[in-house]
């Protein structure tokens, strides 16, 4: 019981020094406190981290979405590119046949020019006039029924 009073006693001289000095059971009872706090704290960021990755996760899956997407667009892209270059072929093959075909008949033009030329010894455009001047007297003057079959 002694020991009691003293204590009691002391704790009383601390105390008004200023000094508490608390029992266990104050003790147990303040961390208990602290203990239940933190937990709280401990919860509200659980919470909040499992707030945060649902956000994240949603976001991933959103990205992954995209990508998809851009991954089909890159491909459709690359297909009419590939398309693009096969027409771009063809057209370029036929502008070539194009360009060797009017070559072939700029000299088939030429040759004919050439070979007029020698077997009448007239030009191009003397034959020209002369068949639009024949062509004109026959289209003019009156012609009985067998001189216009005849001529045709």
């Amino acid at each position: 019981m002694l020991k009691g009073f003293y204590f009691t006693l002391m704790f009383e001289i601390f105390k008004h020094e200023g000094l508490v000095i608390e029992t266990p059971e104050q003790k147990i009872t303040q961390l208990s406190r602290e203990l239940s706090a933190l937990r709280a704290e401990r919860d509200r960021f659980n919470e909040e981290a499992k707030t945060w990755a649902e956000k994240r996760d949603k976001l991933h899956e959103e990205i992954k979405k995209i990508l998809l997407e851009a991954r089909g667009f890159r491909d459709k892209r690359d297909e009419l590119n590939n398309e693009i270059k096969f027409l771009k072929t063809i057209r370029d093959e036929r502008l070539k046949k194009r360009s060797e075909t009017f070559e072939l008949l700029k000299s088939q033009r030429q040759k004919i020019r050439d070979i007029l030329a020698t077997m009448t010894g007239r030009s191009l455009k003397s034959l020209e006039e002369e068949i639009a001047r024949i062509d004109w007297k026959i289209q003019t003057e009156p012609h009985s029924l067998e001189e216009e079959k005849k001529k045709v």
